[in-house]
Order: C-alpha cells, then sequence, then structure tokens
C-alpha cells in the first residue's frame, strides 16, 4: 500500500512534465522551478503528518509527483540552451548534483534520523530543500537568443498564437510518430526501465545470494560513486565522440554489467567493478537526453522535447521494478529480471546507433509539428 504512492508519483510526474517542459521554453523556467520547490518542500513536511493512508497518497503520491516533475525538464532544457558548444560538458557537471546526493545524503539522513526522528528529519530536509531550490531557482532563465513572452509580443505577425496552456499534450502524439523523434523516446523509455531494474532490487539480489546486507549497501553506493564518474566522463567525451556515440558507450556498458553483476556473485572483486560499471553507464546516459535533442532539434523547444523524452523516462521508472518483482514471483530469483535489463539496455545503444545526423529540414520540421 506505501509503495502505492511511490507509483502515482511516478505517473503524476510523468503526465506532468510534457505540458512543463513546454510553459518552461514559453514563460521561463524560473516562476516554474521556485512553485515545484515549494510544493517539495510542503509535501515534505507534511508527510510526517499524515494520520491516513489517503494523506500519505496526497502528499507523498499527487505533491511530491507534481515537485518531482519539473526540474529535470526546465534544469536540463534551460542549461541545454545556456551552452552550445560545451553543451554536452555543462549537462554532465549540472547531472553530477544527482550522483552527489546519493552518496552524501543517506548518512547525513541516518545520522538526523538517529538524533531526532524520521519524522523531524524528513521536515528538516523539505525546509532544506524549499530554501535551497527557491534561491537556485532565482537564477534561472532561458538566453535571450531564445524567443520568450516578450519576443513573441514584440514580433511581426500576421496571425496571434492561440496556445492553451496544455497544448504540448496535444502535440506529443504528433511527436511520438515521427521517426526522427521516437527512436530517442523509446531508448530513453528503454534505458531507464533497465536502470530501476537494478537500482530497485540490486541490494535484495546481492543479499539473496548471501552477501552481508551492509556489504550490498555499500555496493549501491559505490554504484552511485561509478554514477558521478560517469557525468562527468560523458561530458568530457560528448565534446570528442558527440552524444550520438556517447550513448552507444553509455548503454553497451549498462547492458554488460548487468551480465556482469549475475557472473560477479563469485568473485566479490568482479561485484564491485560490476556495480560501478553500472553506475557509470547509468550516470553517464541521464544527461545525454538534453544533449541529443538539441544537436538534432535545436534549443527553441528544448525544454519540451526533453520534458516529453522524459514522460518515457518516468515511465521506465515505474514499469522496471514492477516488472523485475514479477519474475521474481515467477522465477524465483533475479537472474532472468537482469538479463531482461541487459537486453533494454543493448536494444537502446542499437537505436542510438540508428540515429541519423541532423539536418536542417529536421528543425524546420519541430516547428511544424509544435504549430
Amino acid at each position: 500500500m506505501v509503495s502505492g504512492a511511490f507509483a502515482l508519483r511516478s505517473i503524476i510526474a510523468a503526465v506532468a512534465v510534457v505540458p512543463i517542459g513546454y510553459w518552461s521554453d514559453r514563460y521561463g523556467p524560473r516562476l516554474i522551478l521556485i512553485i515545484s520547490f515549494v510544493l517539495t518542500g510542503i509535501g515534505m513536511v507534511l508527510t510526517p503528518e499524515a494520520t491516513s493512508l489517503a494523506q500519505f497518497y496526497l502528499t507523498q503520491g499527487v505533491i511530491m509527483g507534481l515537485a518531482t516533475a519539473a526540474p529535470m525538464a526546465c534544469i536540463s532544457g534551460t542549461v541545454g540552451k545556456w551552452h552550445g558548444e560545451r553543451r554536452a560538458l555543462a549537462l554532465g557537471i549540472v547531472s553530477v548534483g544527482s550522483g552527489l546526493s546519493a552518496v552524501f545524503l543517506p548518512p547525513l539522513v541516518t545520522a538526523l534520523i538517529q538524533a531526532y526522528s524520521w519524522q523531524v528529519s524528513m521536515g528538516v530536509l523539505g525546509l532544506f530543500v524549499l530554501l535551497a531550490g527557491v534561491l537556485g531557482s532565482l537564477c534561472m532563465k532561458n538566453p535571450p537568443h531564445v524567443a520568450g513572452p516578450e519576443a513573441v509580443k514584440n514580433a511581426p505577425q500576421t496571425k496571434p498564437e492561440k496556445r492553451g496552456l496544455f497544448h504540448a499534450w496535444r502535440v506529443l502524439p504528433r511527436f511520438l510518430k515521427w521517426h526522427s523523434f521516437l527512436p530517442i523516446f523509446i531508448m530513453f523509455f528503454l534505458f531507464n526501465t533497465s536502470t530501476w531494474v537494478v537500482l530497485a532490487h540490486l541490494v535484495n539480489y546481492l543479499t539473496d545470494k548471501g552477501l552481508a546486507p551492509l556489504l550490498a549497501a555499500s555496493m549501491f553506493s559505490a554504484m552511485g560513486l561509478g554514477s558521478i564518474a560517469g557525468r562527468l566522463a560523458t561530458g568530457f567525451l560528448g565534446q570528442r565522440l558527440g552524444s550520438r556515440l556517447d550513448a552507444v558507450l553509455c548503454f553497451s556498458l549498462m547492458a554488460c554489467s548487468s551480465l556482469l553483476i549475475i557472473l560477479g556473485t563469485g568473485s566479490i572483486v568482479l561485484l564491485w567493478v560490476s556495480v560501478m560499471a553500472f553506475g557509470a553507464g547509468y550516470g553517464g546516459s541521464a544527461p545525454l537526453a538534453t544533449a541529443l535533442l538539441a544537436e538534432r532539434f535545436g534549443v527553441k523547444h528544448l525544454s519540451m522535447l526533453t520534458g516529453m523524452t522524459f514522460f518515457g523516462i518516468y515511465g521506465g521508472s515505474g514499469l522496471g521494478p514492477w516488472l523485475a518483482g514479477a519474475i521474481f514471483d515467477v522465477s524465483g530469483g533475479y537472474t532472468w529480471a537482469l538479463i531482461m535489463a541487459a537486453a533494454f539496455a543493448t536494444t537502446a545503444a542499437i537505436l542510438a546507433l540508428s540515429l541519423r545526423p541532423a539536418l536542417p529540414a529536421v528543425r524546420e520540421k519541430v516547428e511544424e509539428l509544435v504549430r
């Protein structure tokens, strides 16, 4: 019953991220991000006060679902607009924040819980996120070369644009039918499905294989360190290889390391290498969606396109753990789930390899589909 709230959060985030990306392109990211972090703080402060399952679903499902939809699409899209030649590097550095949180927050939260309680800890973190997030959001804006509401207002037009707040949902089906966008959407859906098969079940798999819980948890932390290295490496390699080959390498690394985790239970050294390699693969893949979209479709609608892609990414984060759990119930183990994760990552690598170079006509097609 409790995990249902987190599934609801993923569903709401997936639904909300598409129009949020469109609003960020059209009106700027600042206000959207401020609202997002205010909602995050409210959700975290109110969760300890929940006295029923319905209230828990409201705080951790609905409020946190709306709150978590905005940051990735708005921040990645905005950073991608500001940085041209070094876009991959900038996105890699920005995404390191997610990896650092996986390293530093668990011991901090544990210390707070031991000193006080989980209720006080969640309230303290909620207030911190609200304050830091709002202050950071004040620095966010679209670059001047990207048309915003003022540019649209002052530009000569024969017909005023009539677009509702949910215009992005009306154009999403057009993009999903387009051969230039669909492979990117599918490969990142498969990437995140594969990622969350491992993230959600790794510790259980390792303890089932006889590892001590503390050692299994340490390997999960090592995966977080690997993800930081992967995010930074992606930025540097993206400048030299291009984001397409970067994606092929990251997805291939995920596929190989998923299989090595199965073999690694017989060798502790191989297991450490496998989990860190998987972390590097999924961490390196994280910033590539925005970079690939910017290279192929330009930056004018980058936050909206990122939001559309994250619709698939959030879908994968909900599907992956469920699929792995269903396979465990049928087979009695996680081996076939890890094989499935490797197959998904391999398919994503093949799709990345098949991507065509960006052409001017492709960017013109974006404008046609958005209208």
